[in-house]
């Protein structure tokens, strides 16, 4: 079960006392994670499970049931700091859960950019696996492993609000994607997902071109034609409640944002209403 799946490993594995029925979009990414080919990026509420699932119980997967094919990794989020805690945690959890480590040969590599183990597969042969953790903006131009491209990266939330205040930092990371990111590899898979920070963030540009870029997309709000699209954790009554309240409160634009995935707030705008002019027909001269 665990190895046909990141849901039914993650049951297996990794539970938690507040587990709940999985949302049919965990297993989407199960399968894409592990059987896709094409680039992916989707939005997603905050909290919709995305860092546990994609960052910790795929890469703890990819530990335990290694495979040459995606024997190098790479997780890119916001910045360095957090990049490197996350690949800590997911060392300590590997290292420390005997049913996990139960297949480590060796120790190569345990720093705040590398965790790199030789690990046994299912068949009992040995695969060098590598995990690098790195924050957006790094330069990984040129990044090898031996003689290996990375697999599989995995850029998660990249972009906080901050960035959006900054047309310069926007830029920036635009063109560091489309330069470090889409030419790290011919036959580099990348898996993004984030939440809409407004129409100039990373993952909008990302959707916005997805013909161009060759990626696979998708957008996943809370509520979809009125269900909840993770009932087992979020009734369609706890949503109405929760908008409400930020309605109430005068801040609805960010319950738009982190639940629905749509920017409603003006600064996030790339068209401000201040740019447009407003003519009566009577000002135009023939």
């Amino acid at each position: 079960m665990a190895y046909e799946s990141l849901v039914d490993f993650r049951k297996l594995f990794l539970p938690s006392p507040d587990d709940c029925a999985p949302a049919g979009f965990h297993y989407e990414w199960s399968d894409i994670l592990l059987h896709g080919r094409k680039h992916f990026a989707t939005e997603a509420f905050r909290e919709s499970g995305k860092s546990v699932l994609v960052i910790r119980s795929h890469s703890l997967y990819r530990l335990v049931f290694p495979s040459v094919e995606y024997n190098f990794i790479v997780i890119i989020m916001a910045n360095q700091t957090l990049a490197s805690a996350r690949l800590k945690d997911l060392a300590d959890d590997y290292l420390t859960d005997p049913r996990l480590s139960s297949n480590l040969v060796e120790i190569k590599r345990n720093n705040d950019k590398t965790f790199e183990v030789v690990v046994k597969d299912i068949y009992g042969r040995e695969v060098n696996v590598r995990i690098d953790a790195y924050g957006k903006g790094s330069s990984i131009r040129g990044l090898l492993h031996g003689e290996t491209r990375p697999k599989l990266i995995i850029i998660d939330d990249p972009q906080d609000l901050e960035d959006m205040s900054s047309q310069t930092v926007l830029e920036k990371d635009y063109n560091w994607f489309l330069s470090d990111i889409i030419f790290l590899g011919k036959k580099s898979r990348i898996f993004m997902i984030g939440n809409n920070l407004g129409e100039s963030c990373l993952i909008e540009r990302v959707l916005s071109n997805k013909e161009y870029l060759g990626f696979d997309t998708t957008k996943i709000p809370i509520l979809k034609d009125g269900k909840s699209t993770w009932a087992g954790k979020y009734t369609e009554e706890f949503i109405d409640r929760e908008r409400e309240t930020y309605e109430k409160l005068g801040k609805i634009d960010i319950w738009y944002r982190e639940r629905m995935c749509e920017a409603l707030s003006p600064e996030n705008q790339i068209f401000k209403e201040e740019y447009f002019r407003k003519f009566h027909w009577k000002d135009i001269h023939l």
